[in-house]
């Protein structure tokens, strides 16, 4: 290696913070037992120059692939907050579109309404400041009634997926006991599974005191049904004794006239 090539890998490492530490150079005789030293000293020192920047080139590759990974994943940060942002206004957009479309029809309805109770009392003399307070009114009239009505269409509309995926797994939340970790992975068709199991299973449930008083009754009326057969054959036996009895007093008395 010259002295060219060692200073610029000394340079470079320096550059990106490394501290290299030189090999010390130490003083030489004119001996021959000093000068074997002296060329040891030189070779480890080449020896660690060549190994170092092959590790510090792994280390700063690593480095390198770690900070692109994190760019990358702030630029899909970034453009995930970009998309939210940008249907957050338009919807925005849209319902004052759809506020101001109201409040011009209202407008347009109170016109029309003042001008038919201006011609209903076509007897009456208004001032300026009289129509003035009935067309107010009127047009507050108009916008509670598109209000209440744009409440309505929100609370008609059907939910959205992602809303059907919240409510279900709400309810099987506080149902079934499923842990909001447990049903964050699974998928929506799964999700709708398990609730029309546990929606099954809540409908046909029947309570075991429900189901105790129903045996109970059953019991009982077996019970009523079987005294009464047992009190019926009771008293068809002392209707034949009675009738038996009878015949046979009758003989006797019949035997007893002659």
């Amino acid at each position: 290696m010259t002295l060219n090539t060692r200073f610029y890998i000394t340079h470079a490492l320096k550059r990106k913070g490394v501290m290299i530490q030189e090999p010390e150079e130490t003083t030489t005789t004119k001996t021959a037992s000093s000068q074997q030293p002296q060329v040891q000293d030189k070779r480890k020192g080449k020896a660690k120059m060549i190994e170092e920047p092959v590790k510090l080139k792994k280390k700063y590759q690593f480095l390198f692939d770690e900070e692109v990974a994190r760019k990358l994943q702030e630029q899909i940060n970034e453009e995930e907050r970009l998309v939210g942002e940008r249907a957050r206004q338009e919807e925005e957009a849209n319902i004052a579109l759809i506020e101001t479309w109201e409040d011009i029809q209202a407008k347009v309805d109170g016109d029309y309404q003042l001008a038919e109770k201006m011609q209903a009392e076509e007897q009456k003399e208004l001032n300026e400041e009289e129509k003035a307070k009935l067309f107010m009114e009127i047009l507050e009239k108009r916008r509670k009634f598109f209000a209440a009505k744009r409440t309505e269409d929100k609370r008609n509309r059907p939910p959205t997926k992602a809303q059907q995926r919240i409510l279900m797994c709400t309810y099987l939340k506080n149902i079934d006991g499923w842990k909001p970790k447990s049903l964050k992975n699974k998928p929506c068709a799964e999700i709708q599974e398990l609730f029309d199991k546990v929606m099954k299973r809540i409908n046909t449930f029947v309570d075991f005191k429900t189901e105790l008083m129903e045996k109970s009754s059953k019991i009982v009326e077996a019970e009523i049904t079987q005294k009464e057969s047992s009190k019926r054959a009771r008293d068809e036996l002392e209707q034949k004794t009675v009738k038996k009895q009878k015949i046979v007093d009758d003989k006797e008395i019949y035997t007893n006239l002659k």
